[in-house]
């Protein structure tokens, strides 16, 4: 008798361009395709149906599929993965914890753990989260010099990340990725020139970081002395040519951690990261503008605490409306 195929939830893209199957041996090779591993499927319905479509965009690795009532097991996986929700029900054990789809929730599985998932009318995005190119977006978000004690305890910890902080809600802001990568998937070097990759890795940074970039105002009502944030302030002035890291301004200021990022947002409406890289930019403008026939752009740009050209080049152009060079070589013709 021939296998009747259960109508499945739509994919978050690629629903024109998906593999589809009846058989567990599809299923589990489907699976493979997408994320290195050896895999174990069992269905829990008579009727077994799936579908996958998978994209390469740079250098990161996206996976979507659904799947009728089922139990996968993986064994000592070698990625970290980024899993993102969509519809159904989906409940994830790694390493011995258990995780429960709530609808509000993603999953972050680190590398070489096992793993069971099941799910009932499920449907889903994964993405392979590599750990240097997190470490690299965080250094180029925050201006600060080491972030690996961040990417250590984002990356290596198998956890819940919520899709909803301080009124953002990444789960919608997932979706419109997801339309793009839908309306080019068969032009995956666009999304590439178009830097979806860098949008999505900054869009996880805020997910499994978002004390280093988001406040909630609305749960804050607390005053912050403005004495110990001028404090800070001028702690800051004087060693922007040096790292600053997050715990020593607030050593230096005797806040705590969210009361220094309240106190900032209350004072500038940005977060003291971000508030450090403007001073930076503010300070290599006008030593550029200054300069002499000796002078260069990355000594000055080092001067000021910047230890990534790309990065310093980008963020100068967004502020300035010039590269740096010209702003030197006008300097120097003068």
């Amino acid at each position: 008798m021939k296998t009747k195929a259960k109508k499945l939830s739509a994919l978050p893209f690629g629903d024109r361009n998906s593999l589809s199957g009846l058989s567990l041996d599809s299923a589990a090779e489907s699976i493979s395709l997408g994320f290195s591993g050896d895999y174990d499927i069992a269905p829990l319905s008579a009727e077994i149906h799936h579908k996958t479509t998978a994209i390469n965009i740079g250098e990161m690795h996206i996976l979507a599929g659904a799947l009728t009532p089922f139990l996968v097991k993986g064994d000592r996986l070698p990625f970290t993965s980024l899993g993102i929700p969509t519809s159904g029900q989906c409940c994830v054990t790694a390493n011995k914890r258990m995780y429960q789809r709530t609808g509000h929730t993603a999953f972050l599985l680190s590398s070489g753990r096992s793993e069971t998932v099941t799910g009932d009318g499920y449907a889903g995005v994964y993405f392979d989260v590599q750990k240097s190119r997190l470490e690299h977006t965080l250094r180029a978000m925050t201006g600060l010099e080491s972030t690996r004690k961040f990417v250590n305890s984002a990356h290596e910890q198998d956890r819940e990340v919520p899709l909803r902080a301080a009124g953002i809600s990444f789960d919608k802001l997932l979706r419109s990725y997801f339309a793009q990568i839908d309306l080019l998937q068969d032009q995956p070097q666009a999304l590439a020139l178009l830097g979806l990759d860098d949008t999505l890795y900054r869009t996880f940074a805020m997910m499994l970081l978002p004390e280093l970039f988001l406040i909630d105002n609305s749960k804050s009502n607390k005053k912050v002395d403005q004495r110990n944030l001028e404090q800070v302030c001028n702690y800051i002035q004087a060693n922007l040519d040096k790292p600053l890291a997050l715990s020593e301004l607030e050593h230096i200021s005797g806040l705590s951690a969210r009361s220094l990022q309240y106190g900032f947002q209350r004072r500038f409406g940005c977060t003291p990261t971000q508030w450090i890289r403007e001073q930076r930019l503010t300070l290599a403008h006008n030593r550029l503008k200054l300069a002499t026939s000796c002078d260069r752009v990355t000594g000055i740009a080092l001067s000021c605490g910047f230890t990534h050209m790309g990065v310093f080049g980008r963020d100068y152009y967004v502020r300035f409306g010039e590269r740096p060079s010209e702003t030197l070589a006008r300097a120097q013709n003068c």
